[in-house]
């Protein structure tokens, strides 16, 4: 596949319900085992698609993906040059996370599993983003935190949805807080960009 000028190679799993049912039968009670690392998502490509579209170079930029999954955005942020931290909270995300960026001649990205309710991350980034994050209402309050604890003032947020309830509830929160909010369509996914107050 190609976004702009850069052709990217992904491995993804090729069966994902087989993926699913083992990961039913191994955790039967734990949602948040559920791999959704393992298939690329129409929001990341849209999101993806975005990041081309605006952005000619990240040269000098700290960019963070939360919930990278298999990185597809992660991986173009760094074909722009900036210096990327990949995140996901799925234990087993990190061995196709790092293949896929080997793959695409990217070895520098930075990658940490991460729960946003106690990121653990010092540093400040320009860009935060993330496609598919919010399945349950109660994520809005810890993804919301957790980008007030990693943002620079002035910094960037994009988020890019289906179109879920809770990401206007995550929209208006940040709203309340003094980021301005910008929204584009792209194949019918929201791609929602935020800019937080200096």
């Amino acid at each position: 596949m190609t976004f702009g000028a850069f052709p990217i190679q992904l491995q993804v799993i090729e069966d994902f319900d087989t993926v699913l049912n083992h990961c039913v039968e191994m955790h039967p009670d734990d949602t948040s085992m559920i791999p959704y690392y393992a298939e690329l998502w129409p929001s990341a490509e849209a999101l993806g698609h975005h990041l081309v579209q605006t952005y000619s170079t990240l040269s000098g930029k700290r960019v963070i993906e939360l919930g990278c999954g298999l990185g597809l955005p992660s991986i173009l942020c760094g074909k722009l040059g900036a210096d990327v931290t990949a995140t996901d909270f799925h234990p087993h995300n990190e061995t196709y996370f790092m293949q896929n960026a080997a793959d695409n001649d990217l070895t520098t990205i930075d990658y940490r599993q991460m729960d946003w309710s106690s990121p653990r991350i010092n540093t400040r980034f320009d860009i935060v983003m993330g496609s598919d994050l919010l399945y349950e209402s109660q994520q809005i309050e810890s993804l919301t935190r957790c980008i007030h604890a990693i943002l620079k003032p002035g910094g960037t947020v994009i988020l890019a949805d289906p179109g879920r309830d809770h990401i206007q509830a995550a929209v208006d929160g940040l709203a309340m807080a003094g980021f301005s909010s910008h929204v584009a369509i792209i194949d019918e996914i929201f791609i929602v960009t935020l800019r937080a107050p200096d």
